[in-house]
């Protein structure tokens, strides 16, 4: 889920959560700025969330694309 809200299932968050099956809970710290797609996608190194869009505190550092795998 992806939006303007800053708490998921209680837990503080920034713009995106995910579902646990039970409740929303947040997805890692949250982006710092708007999300404008989503898609999962297999880059080679297993399947894993893409977000795009003004992503500055991304997992990976980068400003306009964050990805978080989905494990095991």
């Amino acid at each position: 889920m992806v939006g303007r809200f800053v708490t998921a299932g209680g837990a503080i968050t920034s713009r995106i959560a995910r579902w646990d099956g039970i409740a929303f809970a947040p997805l890692g710290g949250g982006t710092s700025g708007p999300i404008s797609a989503l898609a999962d996608f297999d880059d080679g190194t297993g399947l894993a969330l893409h977000v795009g869009g003004n992503v500055s505190t991304s997992p990976a550092g980068d400003r306009y694309l964050a990805k978080w795998g989905f494990g095991p």
